[in-house]
C-alpha cells in the first residue's frame, strides 16, 4: 500500500467517524484552531518560605553545624576535621573572609618535579 492510498483511507475513516466523535467531543477536530490551546499550562504556585531569601541578620550570623559543613564541602574539596574545627566558632563574615583570602602554599615535602632527576 502506498502513501497516497493510506492518506485516502485515513481521510475516509475520519469522515465516517467525525459526526459521532464531534457529537461527543465538540473540540476534537478543531483543537489547534484555538490560540488558547497553544499556550503553556500554568503550573502550581509554589510559595517561597518568607525568610528563605532574606540575608542573615546580625543575630543570626552564626551557621549551624550542618550549614557550616555543607558550605565547606561546597567550597573546599576534601575538608579535614581540623579545618572544620578552625571554622566552627567563627561567624559568617569571618568564615567568608577566611574562605576568600588567598593563601600561598609551601613547597611540597616530596617535590618530584624540581628537575633534579632529569637525565640528559
Amino acid at each position: 500500500m502506498n502513501r497516497e492510498q493510506m492518506i485516502k483511507d485515513r481521510d475516509a475513516y475520519l469522515a465516517k467517524i467525525k459526526p459521532d466523535v464531534e457529537s461527543r467531543y465538540p473540540d476534537a477536530f478543531n483543537f489547534y484552531d484555538k490560540p488558547a490551546n497553544y499556550e503553556a499550562v500554568k503550573g502550581p504556585d509554589y510559595k517561597v518560605k518568607e525568610n528563605s531569601r532574606k540575608p542573615l541578620s546580625k543575630s543570626k550570623a552564626v551557621l549551624t553545624d550542618a550549614q557550616l559543613l555543607h558550605l565547606l564541602k561546597r567550597v573546599k574539596p576534601g575538608i579535614s576535621p581540623s579545618e572544620y574545627n578552625k571554622f566552627k566558632d567563627l561567624d559568617v563574615a569571618e568564615i567568608v573572609d577566611m574562605l576568600l583570602t588567598e593563601t600561598t602554599l609551601e613547597e611540597p615535602i616530596n617535590n618530584y618535579n624540581n628537575g633534579a632527576d632529569i637525565i640528559d
